[in-house]
């Protein structure tokens, strides 16, 4: 009778391990999560002042033009680069041309080209924000020679590019 007492409490320690197993078994999954963030860039310049008188004599001193802002999630960096249509400024009726000297935030960015390729006015390499306004400015330099009298003008383009 021992024998068949100590078989059975075997058995039911074997059944009562079994079923704690089936009780504390679980089964794993996993799921992946992706997302994509687009780049995303942009560049607007909004004027901030109107014509300005410029005298022969003296020049203009230096006068703020236009504010940009710009936006970008690039954090490997952008370069604004900048183009001229006729690289002075240029009497409306006639071919008279005043050159003047473009600055973005109060540093002189150089008398601008008609091209885009003279290079980067901005250059930044890892941003610390994702969006930032800087001041465009131009000067005109006094000059021996007598400006024809008239109105004059020239177009400033800003191109924003991802690095």
């Amino acid at each position: 009778m021992k024998k068949s007492f100590t078989k059975r409490i075997l058995v039911v320690l074997v059944i009562m391990v079994m079923a704690s197993g089936a009780i504390f078994a679980a089964e794993t999954a996993t799921v992946t999560i992706n997302g994509t963030v687009g780049a995303v860039i942009s560049l607007a310049v909004d004027n901030t002042t109107s014509a300005q008188a410029i005298d022969s004599d003296t020049g203009l001193a230096k006068v703020s033009i236009a504010t940009g802002t710009y936006y970008t999630n690039n954090l490997a960096g952008y370069t604004i680069t900048a183009a001229s249509t006729n690289a002075a400024l240029k009497e409306t009726t006639d071919a008279n041309l005043i050159p003047y000297t473009v600055y973005l935030n109060g540093s002189a960015a150089g008398v601008l080209a008609s091209t885009l390729s003279g290079g980067a006015f901005i250059d930044v390499a890892a941003p610390t924000t994702s969006s930032e306004t800087f001041d465009i400015s131009i000067s005109v330099a006094d000059e021996a020679a007598l400006w024809a009298a008239g109105t004059y003008q020239d177009v400033l383009t800003f191109v924003i590019a991802n690095k």
